[in-house]
């Protein structure tokens, strides 16, 4: 039986996340399996490993572990969308971990949402820049192409901006989930006017001054005011980075709870897309509660440090349902 875009990009099952040589257990990431070292190849159509699929052209200088398309030249599905300039490319070490993180955030778009974003208005890319002397990177979204600093995947350089701009809780895959939050509404709420009215009743006119509200934002000092509210400080500054921080927030959870199904934590009827946010979203809070406590055990900080009130929860309800959507368009 045939299957549509959508449906190819959907989990296969609990047990994607297996070698195909010896059945053992691998992850997202893996270019090879520990247990046997087999070659690992993900097939995105497929939805999941193969050994026998050809190599993203890029799987050495971007550790890509995808499956590479005649159609783009060899290279795979993510890499094909993703821009890099001769700054990024010039520090490919930085580079490979902001593309990991938008492959994660592709697959994850795929197989929870059926999001293809070669079929989305504007279509989604990714370009990668570096900052350096006389060269500030500007990070952020703009007609479906979401810019990146690749200087963030240096930890020194991350702490740096973490401790200027207040964002303790700042990562490279955060950003790409972010930023991809801007990207969905750009694409899902703005050209519809139903979907402006559901947004402007839960987070607020976005048509408020854009670069006066950051400027407030950043004179503001993080005196926890917003916690009653919403899901981060800076999801207080506009309407729209409060859409795209929960956007990225419904990410989280997906891709966490997603990977506890697949190491057989939980039941993996609720990371499939008919799973209700309701649901989800109990099961997200009681597991994210223990994982904080074990990364306690280790002496180390808690894995998801947020607690979101009841209107920021409705917002991610909003935003999980913006994202499944826009999957029914792609």
């Amino acid at each position: 039986m045939e299957t549509t875009p959508n449906q190819a990009l959907r989990p296969q099952g609990a047990l994607v996340e297996r070698c195909p040589s010896c059945a053992g257990r691998v992850f997202v990431d893996d270019l090879t399996c520990l247990r046997c070292g087999a070659e690992l190849v993900f097939d995105p159509d497929a939805g999941r490993f193969s050994g026998a699929s050809p190599y993203c052209i890029w799987r050495l200088d971007r550790r890509c572990n995808w499956a590479g398309q005649a159609a783009t030249t060899g290279a795979c599905a993510a890499c094909a969308g993703l821009w890099v300039t001769d700054a990024a490319a010039g520090r490919p070490d930085l580079t490979a971990t902001y593309a990991a993180a938008v492959r994660r955030t592709l697959r994850r778009l795929g197989e929870a949402y059926g999001i293809d974003p070669e079929r989305a208005a504007p279509p989604l890319r990714f370009e990668l820049d570096l900052s350096h002397d006389g060269h500030p990177v500007t990070i952020g979204h703009a007609n479906g192409v979401v810019t990146l600093d690749v200087a963030e995947a240096d930890t020194v350089q991350l702490e740096i901006q973490r401790r200027t701009l207040g964002e303790p809780y700042r990562t490279p895959v955060g950003h790409v989930r972010h930023e991809s939050g801007h990207w969905v509404w750009a694409a899902m709420v703005e050209p519809d006017t139903g979907e402006q009215e559901r947004f402007r009743a839960l987070f607020g006119d976005e048509r408020v001054d854009y670069a006066a509200a950051l400027a407030a934002h950043y004179d503001r000092p993080d005196d926890g005011w917003w916690r009653s509210s919403f899901v981060s400080h800076y999801a207080a500054a506009h309407p729209w980075e409060d859409f795209a921080e929960s956007v990225a927030h419904v990410l989280h959870l997906d891709d966490v709870l997603h990977t506890a199904a697949v190491g057989g934590l939980l039941d993996p009827s609720l990371t499939t897309p008919e799973a209700a946010f309701d649901d989800r979203y109990r099961c997200w809070t009681d597991l994210t509660i223990e994982l904080n406590e074990m990364a306690r055990a280790m002496g180390g900080d808690d894995l998801y440090p947020f607690a979101p009130p009841p209107p920021a929860v409705d917002k991610m309800r909003l935003a999980d349902d913006a994202l499944r959507r826009l999957g029914s368009r792609s």
